[in-house]
C-alpha cells in the first residue's frame, strides 16, 4: 500500500486536488510522514518512487530546475542492469528536462544537451529488450536535442515519428507531452503558428482525457 500512494496522490496533483502540485501531500499520502516512514523502514524503493515522481510532476508543471535537483537524488538509478519501467521513465524525462534546461540559460547549454545525449544512449541501449516502447522516447528525445542545435527544422522528423508511434500504442500522457513540445517547437522555433496551435489543441485534448486537468 505504501508503494502504491505516491501514484495516487500523483494522479490527484494533476487534476488539481493538492495545494501545491509538485508536493505529494493530499487526500491519499503527506508527503513528508512517507518520507520518514520509508527512512525508518529502509525502503529506498519507495523514496525513489517519490523522487521520480515527484520529478515527473516539476517536469510536466515547467519547473526545470526543480526537476533537475530531485533526478540527482535518484543518480543511482541507472546502475542496474536491466530498465525497469521506472528507470525507462526517468532516463526519458530527465533528458528531456536537461533540453528545457539547455534552451532556458545559454551558458549551460553544452552541458545540458551533453547530459541529455547520454540519457538518450541509455535509452538505446536498452532499446533490445523493447524496440516497440523505446522507439518513441527515443525519437521524441531526439526530437528535443536537434530542436536546439544548429539545424533544428530536421526535429519536425522525429516529433511526428514519435507522435504516430505514442498514438498507435494508446500511450496517452506521453502522446500528449509529444504534442506539447511539438507545439513548442513549432511556436518558438520553426515560427509555424498554425502547426503549433494544432499541437496545442491536441496536447489539451490528450491531457484532459488522461485526467490531467491542472496540467491542461
Amino acid at each position: 500500500l505504501l508503494m502504491i500512494r505516491p501514484r495516487l496522490q500523483f494522479i490527484l496533483n494533476l487534476k488539481g486536488c493538492a495545494k501545491n502540485p509538485l508536493v505529494l501531500t493530499g487526500e491519499v499520502m503527506n508527503q513528508e510522514d512517507t518520507l520518514r516512514l520509508a527512512s525508518f523502514l529502509q525502503m529506498p524503493a519507495l523514496v525513489t518512487s517519490i523522487n521520480y515522481i515527484r520529478m515527473h510532476l516539476a517536469f510536466l508543471f515547467g519547473y526545470h530546475s526543480v526537476a533537475a535537483c530531485l533526478a540527482e537524488k535518484n543518480s543511482d538509478i541507472y546502475s542496474v542492469a536491466f530498465a525497469t519501467a521506472i528507470t525507462r521513465s526517468h532516463c526519458f524525462l530527465e533528458a528531456l528536462n536537461f533540453v528545457a534546461l539547455a534552451r532556458s540559460d545559454a551558458t549551460k547549454k553544452k552541458g545540458n544537451i551533453a547530459h541529455a545525449k547520454t540519457n538518450h544512449e541509455r535509452l538505446q541501449k536498452w532499446k533490445k529488450s523493447s524496440k516497440k516502447q523505446y522507439c518513441p522516447l527515443l525519437s521524441l528525445v531526439e526530437a528535443e536535442i536537434i530542436s536546439v542545435t544548429d539545424k533544428p527544422k530536421r526535429a519536425a522528423t522525429f516529433y511526428q515519428s514519435s507522435i504516430q508511434a505514442l498514438h498507435m500504442d494508446n500511450c496517452i500522457h506521453t502522446e500528449a507531452l509529444a504534442h506539447e513540445l511539438a507545439g513548442n517547437f513549432y511556436r518558438m522555433v520553426a515560427n509555424d503558428q498554425p502547426a503549433a496551435r494544432e499541437h496545442a489543441l491536441q496536447a489539451y485534448d490528450l491531457y484532459i482525457k488522461w485526467g490531467a486537468d491542472a496540467k491542461a
